[in-house]
């Protein structure tokens, strides 16, 4: 006949009690160590013996375990806060978890700190989603009775996926409010509906109990289709929202219509690109021949701007240029062969063509780099927007003039904004102003009006999901980011 719970249940308490070791503890019917994390056996286990209990207490594990255990005046290796430091620690710095197993690592650690590294596996466990809920609590903290701003985009990652940042922010009239990475997830597609899905489930986020639609101010995205339908539908339940896409990407539109129209100009840069593309020679003929002088840049189309900031290159170094290029061979490659065309044959329709971008459209860069700064005021990056829109409307092409007033007059719920940037009283016969209070019409002082601050997320994004971490799924992706990106605001 088998023994009975209750005799088992006896003889692994007396062990408990017969060795004396604070790190054995006898709970739920179950028999461990706490210094070494090891189940010794369950009342459920018909094998458990007392030599069990003494191997494992003779084991140079739980002695070293016993020894650091001591030396830290007894502390609580399940949930302890060094734990937990430590999980924040390394997800803040971007540091793979997995380098805690680093055998130099826990050498060195021991060596000087006198205790014991978590392993990574425990980390991931037990720490990780702590630290993660530990961070949300700190961000619905940080925002607490205010009103806020929401940002949302979308971007693919290295791996194919559709992956959506959200990012909030406190309106507050008396100083900037920093951006917070509240939610990260992975879309099937992207469109209206799971862009408005995406907006709700993160309020719900911010504030589990019941959402505060009323707090919900300001939301700024980029000025797709499907963005602005959503902000269109969300209106319905936020009402007091407006929605502004970003002013930043809106330069950049235009400064795409200013690309396409100077074709002659977009040719010239792409060869150059070319030209220097895994051509180590060129590079070094280019440094000795002119050594003050940097390479070229390479132009991204979907960096805000760079096309234009490239061309105020070639306006001061066109001609350098030019005699570095009609030096080079030839035979060497097609690139070189289609730039020395366009100096020999359409050198002056060139040089025209940069001069009248440099007048009349190089400004949009600056514009776009200035709209970006932290922390900037309303009425600033409003006065810079209109300086810009001002300058485009006066441009000697109608299709880039028309391109500017296009961006403008998309932007639906800008014109209410300056409106209330420059204390308009016009402004509180329209919605949703008419009900604000004066402190949440002055919280707008330092409303953000461009998408940045997503797209320095995805920048973090990009950094952690390099190519030796591709193993992340998208839940765990989410609690790096966000952790991250808190506690590097």
């Amino acid at each position: 006949m088998g023994r009975s719970k209750k005799s088992t249940s006896g003889k692994l308490r007396a062990l408990a009690v017969e060795f004396k070791e604070d790190s054995l503890e006898y709970e739920n019917n179950t028999l461990s160590c706490l210094c070494c994390g090891v189940r010794l056996g369950m009342d459920s286990d018909s094998e458990v013996r007392r030599f069990i209990t003494v191997q494992h207490l003779g084991t140079p594990k739980h002695k070293n375990a016993i020894e650091l255990y001591n030396s830290q005046q007894k502390l609580n290796f399940e949930k302890d806060t060094f734990s937990l430091d430590i999980c924040q620690a390394f997800v803040a710095a971007d540091i793979p978890i997995y380098k805690l197993n680093h055998p130099v690592l826990r050498e060195c650690w021991e060596k000087y700190c006198g205790r014991k590294l978590p392993d990574q596996s425990t980390i991931r466990k037990n720490y990780l989603n702590e630290t993660f809920e530990a961070t949300m609590e700190c961000i619905r903290q940080e925002i607490g009775d205010s009103n806020i701003w929401v940002s949302i985009d979308e971007t693919t990652d290295s791996m194919g996926r559709y992956i959506a940042n959200v990012i909030i922010g406190k309106l507050n009239g008396t100083e900037s409010g920093r951006p917070l990475l509240l939610n990260v997830v992975q879309l099937q597609k992207a469109n209206f509906q799971t862009i408005a899905a995406l907006f709700n489930d993160s309020m719900s986020l911010l504030w589990p109990r019941s959402v505060d639609h009323s707090k919900v101010l300001l939301f700024i995205s980029d000025a797709a289709p499907y963005m602005v339908k959503a902000g269109k539908t969300l209106k319905t339940f936020y009402h007091r929202m407006s929605h502004i896409t970003c002013l930043a990407h809106g330069l950049h539109r235009i400064a795409e219509a200013v690309r396409t129209k100077y074709k002659v100009v977009d040719k010239f840069i792409g060869s150059m690109k070319k030209i220097f593309l895994k051509a180590p020679a060129r590079v070094t003929a280019f440094k000795e021949q002119f050594p003050d002088l940097s390479l070229p840049p390479k132009p991204v189309l979907t960096r805000w701007g760079t096309w234009l900031t490239t061309v105020s290159y070639y306006a001061d170094n066109l001609n350098k240029i030019a005699q570095f290029v009609l030096s080079l061979n030839d035979d060497d490659s097609s690139a070189v062969r289609e730039v020395q065309t366009l100096l020999e044959k359409k050198r002056a329709k060139l040089t025209m063509d940069i001069t009248e971008i440099q007048q009349y459209y190089a400004g949009i860069a600056d514009t776009i780099t200035q709209l970006e700064t932290k922390g900037q005021p309303l009425v600033r990056s409003l006065e810079l927007w209109q300086d810009a829109i001002d300058m485009l409307c006066n441009s000697p092409h109608q299709v880039i003039a028309e391109k500017a007033l296009s961006v403008l007059n998309k932007n639906r719920d800008l014109p209410k904004i300056v409106k209330l940037s420059r204390n308009d009283p016009s402004l509180l016969d329209q919605l949703p102003f008419t009900d604000m209070s004066p402190t949440e019409l002055a919280s707008f002082r330092f409303a953000p009006v461009v998408s940045v601050d997503v797209e320095r997320s995805f920048s973090t994004l990009k950094s952690v999901l390099r190519d030796n971490r591709k193993s992340f799924l998208i839940e765990n992706l989410k609690e790096h980011l966000i952790i991250g990106c808190y506690t590097n605001v």
